[in-house]
């Protein structure tokens, strides 16, 4: 997330509507998410102004908004629809075919949830999705609440929110808005944040735990999020802690390189995962206390004339048989988003929290937040913000670190990975035993080859790609090796006030 402070509205303003014309400028074909509100209508102006110097063409992009209050006319002052006709659509002159807007007065409101949903998916979804902060940390109109896994759909009003509709019309109760998922989904998002007002929720989504109860928050799981808020909007971003990375040199490390006191807890989203993604360090780790939390039962595998309960059973038993092979100890914790359509739920991560202040673990090995399997990137933002909960609230104050694993939906770069592992030949053996043990997975899909294909290349190839140089001799990592990326978390006390406007603040 980059952070970028400005000294007043004005500039603000200016300051967005500059990156969006970047953007869309640099795209063959433009779906720009529109949001309402007071703040954006300074950076329309700018925009549509902006678009005919730089001599874009509104014909080729379209334009979609975020939310509609239901039973309430176009014609009505209080219509978003309305507003963004007369703030941006009709200046810019955008074509009405290339328009996509909410009709607040649709007979059947859960049939234009349906069409906005399917649109998205025709079209490819947004490009650059605008964004707004309501004073209760509401985006679009997700109250309070809402699931971070929400798509379009119809909504019941907060009080505050009815309360500030300006229309003619009688505050409507209910509106249709775009949900949490449906947001996020988007390539990047833009949000804008101005006033003292903004303030108090602009701290609690951007710098505090990642929970419902601030929509906003769920911003931080994004992975290409710009937010721009004057001086008064990041007055309260002022050294509230937040996680820190280092991340270390490459570094071979051998067996006896590990440390001998240590405890270290394993992701395992999927009751295979463990073996699959660092089944050799494991092997070579099992004299210390090394825990695997099994993040999910792994009922959605296709295990043929097998109940969901049948399949939870037996993929149970498998896990349990690895964990005996890999020398590790199992925590079943079964958290809800799987059965959430992955969604992150902040229940789940203070029961992480729980388990990880427990076993007071002082390596984490989890799958990448940049692993492109659902069930996977989540798990670890998930282990990532409850490591961020153990550092808050002082239950953790030494640094952990964080080993990130590859696996069959994820590969590293050569340049992403600093920590090699080499695998003797019993490791490797028992990585492949580990693996094998899930016979139910093992007829759909050889995971275990796979893995070893993997660990065989990488002791081939990051002797010349990562050691030393093409040609040369570099050091032999023998049979096989794991390959991780390494961070050292802690704990900082940054604050965002200090930032100049145009300053980048990175978060993780």
């Amino acid at each position: 997330m980059r952070l970028l402070v400005t000294d007043d509205y004005d500039a603000l303003s200016e300051l967005a509507a500059s990156l969006v014309l970047a953007r869309w400028a640099a795209a063959e074909s433009f779906v720009l998410g529109l949001a309402a509100g007071r703040t954006p209508a300074g950076l329309y102006a700018r925009l549509a102004a902006g678009a005919r110097r730089a001599g874009l063409d509104p014909g080729l992009a379209r334009f979609l908004d975020l939310d509609e209050y239901l039973g309430v006319p176009a014609t009505d002052p209080g219509s978003l629809a309305g507003a963004l006709r007369r703030e941006f659509l009709g200046p810019l002159g955008a074509d009405p075919t290339r328009i996509h807007l909410f009709d607040g007065r649709a007979k059947n409101p859960e049939l234009e949830c349906k069409k906005r949903e399917e649109l998205l998916a025709s079209i490819g979804g947004v490009n650059l999705q605008l964004l707004g902060l309501g004073e209760n940390g509401h985006l679009a109109f997700n109250e309070p609440g809402s699931s971070f896994g929400s798509r379009t759909r119809v909504v019941e009003l907060a009080p505050e929110t009815r309360s500030a509709f300006k229309g003619r019309s009688a505050a409507p109760a209910r509106a249709i808005t775009e949900g949490l998922a449906t947001i996020l989904s988007a390539r990047r998002i833009l949000l804008v944040a101005s006033g003292e007002k903004k303030a108090e929720p602009l701290a609690r989504a951007i710098e505090g735990p990642v929970d419902e109860a601030v929509p906003g928050s769920a911003l931080q799981l994004h992975p290409d999020v710009i937010v721009v808020a004057d001086r008064a909007a990041a007055s309260r971003l002022a050294g509230r802690p937040r996680l820190v990375e280092e991340v270390p040199d490459l570094a071979v490390r051998q067996a006896d390189d590990l440390p001998g006191d240590l405890r270290v807890a394993v992701v395992s989203p999927h009751p295979d995962d463990a073996s699959i993604g660092c089944g050799g360090l494991l092997s070579l780790l099992a004299q210390r206390q090394v825990t695997v939390l099994s993040f999910a039962s792994g009922h959605r595998a296709d295990i043929p004339g097998k109940t969901r309960s049948g399949r939870i059973r037996l993929r149970r038993r498998e896990l349990e048989e690895e964990c005996r092979i890999l020398g590790a100890e199992l925590r079943l914790l079964d958290l809800a988003f799987y059965d959430d359509d992955y969604a992150f739920r902040s229940d789940d991560v203070r029961r992480v929290a729980d388990v990880l202040a427990e076993l007071e673990a002082g390596w984490i090995l989890s799958p990448t937040p940049k692993d492109r399997h659902p069930a996977h990137r989540t798990s670890a933002l998930l282990t990532l913000e409850a490591v961020r909960r153990l550092f808050e609230d002082g239950r953790r104050s030494d640094p952990i670190e964080f080993w990130e694993y590859e696996g069959p939906w994820h590969l590293f770069d050569t340049a992403q990975i600093n920590a090699v592992v080499p695998l003797p030949a019993r490791a490797l053996a028992t990585k492949r035993a580990g693996i094998a043990q899930h016979v139910s997975q093992m007829e759909r899909g050889r995971y275990d080859e796979a893995s070893l294909a993997l660990a065989r290349y990488r002791a081939i190839t990051l002797p010349e790609l990562a050691l030393a140089d093409f040609g040369k001799t570099a050091a032999d990592l023998g049979d096989g090796v794991e390959a991780f990326r390494r961070v050292i978390l802690s704990r900082s006390g940054a604050g965002a006030s200090e930032r100049d406007a145009g300053q980048e603040g990175v978060r993780p």
